[in-house]
């Protein structure tokens, strides 16, 4: 399917239908699409900020060379990962593999990606959607992958708005105050770059208030460091989620085999636990003063 695909004519054109009417379904999911266009706003001008499903009017103008062309720059066994679990041997996975992707076309040379420009220039979007709630978004671009506070900031995220009923977030806007059903924080790692987002949905009136108890639980991290036994709490739980993850093998290979695309290794889970144990306090504070020292970017759906 991937070197030999017939790619007709005909069945390009049902495919491409089906795409549009994903696109179209999408943009009646406003709790999804804010995703997309926080993205393109943070990342405007840069591939980033495309959306994935792509756009009716060049999807539209496809055609079955292009993505011929397309599939012979990207799809090379060059740049990827084959990730095997289970109780197969693994001479077996090789022999597999060197008689089913040995008639790949020959290796091209592929354009790197540009990384996104440095410059930092957050803006507030009110978009009208006429919505029942505000879907809101705030964040800003992040570390990449690469970056050796990356673990830092995810038990940072986890800490603010990860997926816990105890997250800070939640704690405040849910819980305290009754403002929304559901907040959450993502962090979003690339190979150049990343992306920190918060989202919540709620009444048009308690949005601007919504707004401002993000911010401060935001000043609250930047203000001081965590306990030992907050920091302690912490990682205990995000130990405890990633376990508990791990045990979902098709996530978990996937998990793995991304690693390993990226930096050529993978990690045990064990090695994980023990980077996790090594987050002090000061570096929690210091990726919080690195990620929050800058305005926000906002994105409301009104």
């Amino acid at each position: 399917m991937l070197f030999q695909s017939e790619l007709s004519p005909l069945l390009i054109d049902r495919e491409r239908e089906v795409v549009l009417d994903e696109i179209n379904s999408y943009r009646d999911a406003p709790s999804e699409l804010i995703f997309d266009d926080f993205e393109n706003m943070v990342f405007a001008g840069h591939e980033l900020g495309h959306y994935i499903l792509g756009e009716p009017e060049t999807l539209n103008l496809f055609t079955r060379d292009q993505i011929l062309r397309f599939i012979e720059r990207q799809y090379q066994p060059s740049r990827m990962v084959f990730f095997s679990t289970g109780r197969i041997p693994f001479p077996k996975v090789v022999k597999l593999l060197e008689r089913y992707f040995s008639v790949a076309p020959p290796t091209v040379e592929v354009n790197k990606r540009v990384a996104p420009s440095p410059s930092y220039l957050p803006r507030k979007e009110l978009l009208q959607k006429n919505t029942l709630q505000s879907h809101v978004m705030v964040g800003m671009p992040a570390l990449s992958m690469h970056h050796p506070q990356q673990y830092a900031l995810l038990l940072l995220n986890n800490i603010l708005g990860g997926d816990s009923l105890n997250s800070r977030l939640n704690a405040s806007l849910r819980e305290k105050h009754g403002l929304v059903y559901h907040v959450e924080s993502n962090v979003t790692l690339y190979s150049d770059t990343g992306l920190f987002a918060i989202y919540f949905a709620v009444d048009p009136q308690r949005r601007e208030r919504s707004i401002r108890l993000v911010r401060k639980e935001i000043s609250r991290l930047l203000e001081k460091e965590l306990t030992p036994m907050q920091l302690n709490l912490a990682k205990r739980q995000w130990k405890g989620q990633l376990g508990i993850a791990a045990e979902q093998i098709e996530n978990y290979t996937l998990f793995m085999a991304k690693q390993f695309l990226h930096t050529g290794r993978h990690l045990s889970l064990e090695e994980v636990f023990a980077r996790i144990d090594a987050i002090t306090a000061a570096e929690i504070h210091a990726t919080s003063r690195n990620l929050f020292g800058n305005e926000l970017y906002e994105l409301s759906y009104l």
